[in-house]
């Protein structure tokens, strides 16, 4: 990703280059909800550079995220079928874990 997003409730001062502050109230609803369709767009964006593929991990380091939000976004994105193709959502173990992690493909 070429822009890292930050949120907070305080003032985040002046953003530096590659950085985009969007001040958010998680009290807000209506402002959560913006920011996590925001970050949805983010991941069909990069699922489109990627040829409609994406891991857990991919989401994560490129959107510079939690694992466990980026894991979080791909599974609504992939239970949606507006959004992703139906059947598109496959799980795939990682070495390092050895657990199951979503993908989604677009």
């Amino acid at each position: 990703a070429d822009t890292l997003r930050l949120s907070d409730v305080a003032d985040l001062g002046e953003a530096r280059a590659n950085e985009e502050l969007v001040p958010c109230d998680l009290a807000d609803k209506a402002a959560v909800e913006r920011a996590r369709r925001n970050a949805e767009l983010a991941i069909i964006k990069l699922a489109e550079e990627r040829g409609g593929t994406l891991t857990v991990t991919d989401v994560a380091s490129e959107l510079r995220m939690e694992s466990t939000h980026a894991e979080a976004l791909l599974t609504h994105l992939a239970a949606d079928g507006s959004r992703v193709a139906p059947g598109a959502c496959t799980a795939t173990r990682t070495k390092a874990t050895g657990q199951e992690s979503p993908r989604a493909a677009q």
